[in-house]
């Protein structure tokens, strides 16, 4: 999440620097700009692929128990109160919609702390934008 909001920051910088003539920037900051591209999209391919990683792990783990309890109590039941072949039948079903749910309750507490991040932090930028265009206009 640090990397996604780093990067409209990483542009904005960057833009800055393309929009000097070549004899006032420095190579050097040019080069620091490139190494943070690629720490800034290497960030985000790491990030999200270690997200991905845990998240399918998780997801075993809790398809695996959700799976084993399906079946414990299917056993455990009486044959004369229960079909057995149809209930195995749904447990795949059953468990793989439990994890659908799951997936989709782990993008929505992500997303909250997202969406309240950006919303502490739009007013600020748009404070510090109103500022510099106040700072570069024509003097009347």
């Amino acid at each position: 999440m640090a990397f996604n909001f780093c990067q409209p920051f990483l542009i904005n910088t960057l833009l800055g620097y393309l929009a000097k003539s070549p004899e006032i920037s420095s190579p050097n900051n040019g080069y620091g700009l490139m190494g943070t591209t690629i720490l800034v999209y290497a960030g985000i391919a790491a990030s999200n692929a270690l997200y991905w990683y845990f998240q399918e792990r998780a997801m075993y783990m809790v398809r695996g128990v959700l799976a084993s309890a399906v079946y414990r109590k299917t056993t455990e039941i009486k044959i004369s109160t229960a079909d057995n072949s149809a209930a195995l039948t749904l447990m795949s079903v059953d468990v793989e919609r439990v994890i659908r749910g799951f997936l989709r309750a782990q993008a929505v507490w992500a997303n909250a702390i997202q969406v309240s991040l950006a919303c502490w932090l739009h007013p600020w930028l748009l404070l510090y934008a109103a500022w510099r265009a106040l700072q570069s206009s024509p003097e009347s």
